[in-house]
């Protein structure tokens, strides 16, 4: 997966909780899944940063917008700004893939209140290299942090 690719993804998805998509606490794998999709679709789709962001922890927007100063040397002043960043950044490349696969989710691991999916901007991309990192809050399923947030450069 490219780096580029890896990015965007990440930041959709390290912005999203399972919020207006529903909620279905029976099924937590699939509560997971449909957090990410419902990330992509808030930012890349949507064009909406903000209900993006509302959708993470605040432990996970602080994450995002620490990685993103350091790594891109800007004064992005909000999650929401480094979402409207990202979107821009890839919006020929891999925009359209997302906004017609709202990102592919493969493996998700459940462990009590934290959740890992492995996560692709498009079907076949295999082997998964990127994961989103999940917390449940209050029945919620809340981003917390990915690997595909750039960590300086």
């Amino acid at each position: 997966m490219k780096r580029a690719g890896r990015t965007l993804l990440g930041a959709c998805a390290a912005v999203a909780a399972l919020g207006a998509c529903g909620d279905d606490s029976a099924d937590d794998r699939a509560a997971v899944r449909r957090t990410i999709h419902c990330a992509v679709r808030a930012a890349v789709v949507n064009h909406d940063p903000r209900a993006a962001c509302a959708y993470a922890t605040p432990a996970g927007r602080a994450l995002l917008l620490h990685w993103y100063r350091l790594s891109y040397e800007r004064r992005f002043r909000s999650c929401e700004d480094v979402v409207r960043f990202e979107v821009r950044q890839q919006r020929d490349d891999l925009a359209p893939a997302l906004r017609r696969t709202l990102g592919v989710v493969g493996r998700v691991q459940v462990d009590g209140d934290k959740a890992l999916a492995d996560v692709a901007e498009e079907p076949g991309a295999q082997p998964y290299d990127a994961h989103v990192s999940l917390r449940k809050v209050a029945g919620r399923w809340l981003i917390e942090d990915s690997t595909v947030i750039p960590r300086g450069m």
